[in-house]
């Protein structure tokens, strides 16, 4: 029984402190700190649960190339890894005995490159890539997705898939410029350069986008055409709302999906789509995929369709309020004008008593949206069914 307590209380004082994951940049210095109380009598420290570094009988026993990189504080336990590299990403292990106790911690680090924001091109551009290194280059990869772009190495490149030919690489800077952006460029790309034997990282996300036009406010029952303004004839055509196909053309083939043949008309000279009778469902993106001697175009279309506005209704509110007012569902924002300049916002207007003085006053209310407006005029004394004791 004594000798299960004693297990058992090894066992607990086995069992240190986990930490969370720390995330670090390449070529950078960190601690490990396990944060014991006392001085070691021996020291192990373990990456993916292979040795690093090792203290024992007042020796110390380095493994791989850690003690180039690595200093290890015998007071303290601590472990610091110097000039960072991607691989040095992982579970560090310390096993650390301090007066016949054994500690244990467990230290989670991510390495990462040079993270650059996300950038935001335009289809058809151009643009470079740029790591940012300093030192002349031995090696370069550049990746996407994952997929190798192109890769220097012993004075020769090295090209993947179609980027050779809309690409180019400076062994000086290790910079990849792409040109004639595609949608489908939109993603990560990575670098791994070796600058006098040190390795260096870096992660660039872009964004591809087709000419972004703003948004256009359009009336119920009106006609609009969507205009992509390529230079070309197109060979294909596709139309999309919300993601989803409107019409496609491609070897002098017209397909259309839903009901947009029947209110829709597509130019296979320049690619315009004109939509007819418009709705209020059909507000959002439109987007266009244009195929113009090889190269695809992309363009983004953003309309808004809201009803028109009929003549506003004036009514009176206990005497001294002016109420002006729409169809319901109408969108609508209201301004008044009156005698001697008179000027006021809002759907409701409260008269003051010197206004109210003047009976044959005449006040119009003018409610206008995004589409269109409308203005309805009302003169004071209708709001009395007995004006005579008013005087003039």
């Amino acid at each position: 029984m004594a000798h299960s307590v004693a297990t058992l209380l090894f066992i607990l004082s086995s069992v240190g402190p986990a930490f969370g994951v720390v995330y670090l940049q390449i070529g950078t210095n960190y601690t490990l700190q396990p944060k014991i109380t006392g001085k070691p009598q021996n020291i192990l420290w373990k990456f993916k649960g292979t040795k690093v570094v090792e203290y024992e009988n007042n020796n110390y026993y380095w493994y791989k190339d850690y003690e180039s990189r690595g200093q290890l504080d015998i007071l303290s336990g601590n472990l610091e890894l110097k000039n960072l590299r991607k691989d040095d990403t992982g579970l560090y292990q310390s096993e650390i005995q301090v007066d016949g106790r054994l500690h244990n911690s467990d230290h989670n680090i991510e390495v990462m490159g040079p993270v650059f924001g996300v950038v935001s091109c335009r289809t058809g551009t151009n643009y470079t890539l740029q790591p940012k290194i300093t030192g002349k280059p031995q090696n370069i990869l550049w990746k996407f997705k994952g997929t190798k772009v192109v890769e220097y190495e012993n004075n020769n490149y090295y090209w993947y898939k179609d980027y050779e030919s809309r690409g180019q690489l400076d062994i000086q800077s290790g910079n990849l410029e792409l040109k004639n952006l595609r949608k489908d460029d939109t993603g990560l790309y990575q670098s791994e350069i070796q600058v006098d034997g040190r390795l260096h990282n870096s992660d660039h996300n872009i964004e591809v986008m087709g000419p972004v036009f703003g948004v256009v406010y359009l009336q119920t029952g009106t006609n609009y055409t969507l205009q992509p303004k390529i230079t070309g004839k197109p060979q294909n055509i596709l139309w999309k709302f919300k993601g989803s196909k409107m019409v496609e053309y491609g070897n002098s083939n017209l397909d259309w999906y839903k009901d947009y043949e029947s209110r829709g008309k597509l130019d296979i000279q320049s690619g315009d789509l004109t939509l007819k009778n418009l709705r209020k469902d059909d507000t959002g993106l439109y987007q266009s995929e244009i195929q113009v001697d090889g190269r695809l175009h992309f363009s983004d279309h953003n309309i808004e369709v809201m009803d028109g506005i009929s003549q506003p209704k004036v009514s009176c509110q206990d005497e001294v309020t002016l109420t002006c007012s729409v169809d319901p569902g109408v969108q609508a924002e209201f301004e008044w004008t009156g005698p001697d300049g008179f000027e006021a916002t809002g759907e409701r207007l409260n008269i003051s008593q010197v206004i109210i003085s003047k009976i044959d006053s005449v006040f119009f209310c003018t409610a206008k949206n995004k589409v269109s407006e409308s203005r309805t005029s009302f003169i004071l004394k209708d709001c009395y069914k007995d004006a005579g004791h008013y005087c003039k």
